[in-house]
């Protein structure tokens, strides 16, 4: 099981209220078999699911990097040695977000750069990972799960019958970043939300 899930405030708060808003979105999801690890910056928290966290996160100075899923990439296997978040990172750096997008690999990433105030949320092409994302105040909540959003009590999630029956009409496919529950939304094979 690969994902992100968590919270990044839009306005500044404190930390004690993030891990409330956190919290709320993680509600009821508890197993021994999924593995995952809580990370923790200035007005954002969020858990990566994976199934080896090594090399998915990299803090320095001027840019916060992390990463779940893998990368097929051959300079990644050559030089690398599993530093998902170093490469992709260095490659954000060099060559800027949408060379992040086109990776050989299944991933989902999250990068903030400290420069800028800005967060980066994408995935790769092939879009293995789902990545789903509401805005419910000044709150962006995102998560791999998108039954996530129903536990945060906040929101109106209804049935979006225009997403449910353009799926049906087209043998289950839809188009656009729209959901079947309206006000949440998909993120699109190889695109990112900043």
């Amino acid at each position: 099981m690969f994902g992100l899930s968590g919270v990044i405030s839009l306005k500044q708060k404190g930390e004690d209220s993030i891990k409330k808003l956190n919290n709320n979105l993680m509600g009821g999801l508890k197993s021994s078999l999924i593995k995952y690890k809580t990370f923790s910056l200035s007005n954002s928290l969020f858990t990566i699911y994976d199934e080896d966290f090594m090399g998915c996160d990299l803090e320095e100075k001027s840019l916060s990097c992390f990463v779940s899923g893998d990368f097929y990439d051959d300079l990644f296997e050559k030089s690398y040695l599993g530093k998902k978040a170093q490469y992709l990172s260095e490659r954000y750096i060099k060559y800027g977000l949408q060379r992040c997008l086109d990776i050989n690999g299944s991933y989902v990433f999250l990068i903030e750069d400290k420069d800028t105030n800005t967060y980066h949320i994408g995935t790769d092409e092939i879009s293995f990972i789902p990545f789903y994302y509401t805005i419910s105040g000044q709150n962006l909540y995102f998560s791999w799960d998108i039954s996530r959003f129903l536990q945060l009590g906040e929101g109106n999630f209804e049935i979006n019958y225009d997403n449910l029956f353009s799926g049906l009409l087209f043998g289950g496919c839809t188009f656009g970043k729209e959901t079947r529950l309206k006000n949440i939304y998909q993120l699109e094979p190889g695109s990112a939300i900043s």
